[in-house]
C-alpha cells in the first residue's frame, strides 16, 4: 500500500512532469505498486487529451458548418 505521503510525493512529481528528461528521473525509482499507479494516471491522461482533441475539432466542424449555412 502507497502512504498518504508518498501519493502526494509521486502526485507532485507528476504533475510537474514536462517533456524535459530531467523532470522524469522520479519514475525511475518507483516500487512496482506505484509504477502500476503512474501507468494508470498515464493511460487516464493520454484518454483526457485525446478527448478534449476530439471535442476541439468536433466543435471547429460544427462551427464551420454553421459559417457555411449562414452565408
Amino acid at each position: 500500500m502507497i502512504s498518504k505521503e508518498r501519493l502526494e510525493e509521486i502526485s507532485s512529481y507528476f504533475n510537474d512532469e514536462t517533456n524535459d528528461e530531467e523532470t522524469q528521473e522520479w519514475r525511475d525509482d518507483l516500487t512496482s505498486e506505484e509504477c502500476e499507479l503512474i501507468t494508470e494516471w498515464d493511460d487516464n491522461y493520454a484518454k483526457g487529451v485525446y478527448r478534449l482533441c476530439k471535442a476541439i475539432i468536433e466543435a471547429q466542424a460544427r462551427n464551420s458548418l454553421s459559417a457555411r449555412l449562414s452565408l
